[in-house]
C-alpha cells in the first residue's frame, strides 16, 4: 500500500475514495473499506483512503485528554489488511477546519485525487462548520460525475457500531467485547525500549514497548497476542500493567514471544486477542511464576483452539484473521 501525506506526492490517477477519521477501524469503517476496494476493482480504479492527522479530537480539543483506539502507524497496517491501494495522510489544521466543503470537494477529491467513486456513512460531516452532508455530496456528485455511495450503519445488538462505544467498552474493563465491535484484534504499536529484564530472571524473557500518551490501552491483565515480523504473527503473552508484585507504580506494556527466540525491531505491532485475566499482586515471585504457567497453558489453549477455526476454513490461527 502506499502513502502519501500530501495531495502534491500523489499523481493525480482514477480513484475509489472513502474518508474520515477511522478510529478504530472497526466494522462500520471496514463496511466503508469493503464498498471502497470492490468499486475500485469493477471500475478498474485504485482503492484509496483518506484519513487526518492529527486526529481532529487533538486539534478541536484538548490534546492531552484525547485517547485513539488506533494511532496512524496501527490505522496504515490495518488499511493494508483490509485492501486498500492508497493512503493519503491528510493533515488537520485549521486551514483544513475552516475550508468550506464545496471547496474540500473541488480542490482535494475532484482535482487532487481524480474521484470515480465515494463511499461514506449516513451521518458523514465534514468541511467548515461541518456544513457539508449527505446532500452536498449528492449535489456535488452529480456536477463532478463521481458515483456516490451511502452506506447505513453497521450494527451490533441493534446499535450503530461506533468508535465511542468500543472506547466505553475498552474503559470499563470489557475487552473481548471491545474486540467483537472492532471485528479484528486490537492493535498496540510502540517503540522497543529497555525493562528491567525481570521476565528473563522469571523464565519469560519480554520485549517491553514504549506507547505514545494519547493511545487508548486496554485496562491491565494478561492478554493472549500476536506480534507481527514481517509477514508473521508471533503467538505470544501480553502483559499490560503495574507489576504490583515489584511495586514500581508504572505502566509496562510486555510481550513474551511463544516458542521462539526471535529478535524484533525497534518498533513493534502487537495484535491484543483475547483478555485471559485481570493483574494481580503475589506474595512471591515463586507465586508469581506458577500464576505465569497457568497463564501460558489458556493462552495456548486459545491459540490451538484458534488454529483450529482456521484449518475449518473460517477465521483465525496464524494468518491474518
Amino acid at each position: 500500500m502506499k502513502v502519501y501525506r500530501s495531495l502534491a506526492e500523489r499523481p493525480k490517477a482514477p480513484c475509489s475514495v472513502t474518508m474520515g477519521s477511522f478510529d478504530g477501524v472497526h466494522r462500520g469503517h471496514q463496511a466503508l473499506i469493503e464498498r471502497t476496494v470492490a468499486a475500485a476493482r469493477k471500475k478498474n480504479l485504485s482503492a484509496l483512503v483518506l484519513t487526518y492527522e492529527p486526529h481532529p479530537r487533538m486539534v478541536l480539543g484538548d490534546p492531552t485528554t484525547v485517547r485513539l483506539l488506533t494511532i496512524l502507524p496501527e490505522k496504515l497496517f490495518l488499511f493494508e489488511k483490509f485492501g486498500l491501494d492508497e493512503t493519503l495522510v491528510y493533515p488537520f489544521d485549521w486551514s483544513l477546519v475552516a475550508m468550506e466543503p464545496e471547496e474540500y470537494v473541488e480542490r482535494i477529491l475532484v482535482e487532487g485525487l481524480g474521484i470515480r467513486h465515494l463511499a461514506v456513512g449516513y451521518d458523514h460531516r465534514f468541511g467548515k462548520g461541518r456544513r457539508g452532508n449527505i446532500a452536498l455530496l449528492e449535489k456535488m456528485a452529480a456536477q463532478y460525475s463521481f458515483e456516490l455511495e451511502v452506506l447505513e450503519p453497521v450494527r451490533k445488538s441493534s446499535e450503530p457500531v461506533k468508535s465511542s462505544a468500543v472506547r466505553e467498552l475498552l474503559s470499563s474493563g470489557r475487552f473481548n467485547e471491545a474486540v467483537e465491535l472492532l471485528g479484528h484484534p486490537f492493535p498496540i504499536f510502540g517503540e522497543k525500549t529497555k525493562g528491567h529484564g525481570r521476565g528473563k530472571k522469571l523464565g519469560y524473557p519480554t520485549f517491553n514497548l514504549s506507547i505514545p500518551p494519547h493511545k487508548l490501552l486496554p485496562g491491565p491483565g494478561i492478554f493472549a497476542a500476536r506480534a507481527v515480523r514481517g509477514t508473521r504473527f508471533l503467538d505470544g503473552m501480553l502483559y499490560i500493567g503495574q507489576s504490583p508484585t515489584f511495586g514500581e507504580g508504572s505502566q509496562s506494556v510486555e510481550i513474551n514471544i511463544l516458542d521462539e527466540e526471535i529478535e524484533l525491531g525497534s518498533e513493534i505491532l502487537v495484535l491484543a486477542e483475547r483478555f485471559i485475566r485481570p493483574d494481580e499482586k503475589f506474595g512471591s515471585t515463586e507465586e508469581l511464576i506458577e500464576k505465569m504457567k497457568t497463564d501460558e497453558k489458556n493462552i495456548r489453549v486459545y491459540f490451538a483452539a484458534q488454529g483450529k477455526v482456521a484449518a475449518a476454513g473460517r477465521k483465525g490461527g496464524t494468518e491474518w484473521p
